[in-house]
């Protein structure tokens, strides 16, 4: 990467993250828990160019609550949810010009650009066929309000910008099992495969 000289060729930054949360667990039912909890986040990114300060500062409050409930001794069933954020990162956001050798495009930042929030939803089915296996399917579904994309502004220049929104959605499958049932043997015994798929769909 090398920069292209405009009003000034580096800049200095900071971040700092400040978070406490509080959390409950609570077992509604023999069969069914649920722990929530909120987290607060204060965060301040400061990017100094040329003298020149560009600050941002957000307090955001991200709640989160997971039920779980026990279909029988080996399975379960949880659904979750929970806000989360996506933060803009300092070459994104940082007011000059690069050149990207390996794709052949100016990329420009935008020192106009604000953090994501992105709401998560998350229906997961787990069993436990023996100690350290588990085979699990999961549904997933994510909606974000002003993500971060990148956008061509002509003439081989690209930058970022806030959109007003995105979706993502899709499955998963994991499964994790131990390889002693192939044979009586001790080396098998510690070994496990383990197999993970996923399809995933989004649109902005």
């Amino acid at each position: 990467l090398a920069n292209i000289l405009t009003n000034s060729i580096d800049y200095s930054g900071t971040a700092r993250l400040g978070a406490a949360y509080l959390m409950s667990e609570n077992e509604l039912t023999k069969r069914l828990k649920m722990v929530f909890g909120l987290r607060a986040e204060s965060f301040r990114q400061q990017l100094i160019v040329a003298g020149a300060a560009n600050e941002k500062s957000n307090l955001d409050l991200l709640p989160s609550v997971n039920l779980s409930y026990d279909l029988n001794a080996k399975s379960k069933l949880r659904l979750s949810g929970f806000r989360a954020v996506n933060r803009p990162e300092f070459r994104e956001f940082a007011p000059y010009r690069y050149y990207d050798y390996a794709n052949d495009f100016i990329v420009a930042g935008n020192p106009n650009l604000e953090r994501s929030s992105i709401l998560n939803a998350d229906l997961r089915y787990e069993l436990f066929p023996a100690a350290g296996e588990i085979f699990s399917a999961s549904a997933f579904y994510k909606h974000f309000s002003n993500p971060i994309e990148q956008i061509n502004l002509g003439n081989s220049v690209l930058s970022y910008e806030n959109v007003p929104g995105a979706v993502i959605y899709g499955v998963e499958a994991e499964l994790r099992k131990n390889l002693g049932f192939l044979a009586a043997s001790r080396l098998l015994e510690n070994l496990g495969l383990y197999l993970n798929a996923a399809y995933i769909k989004g649109s902005v």
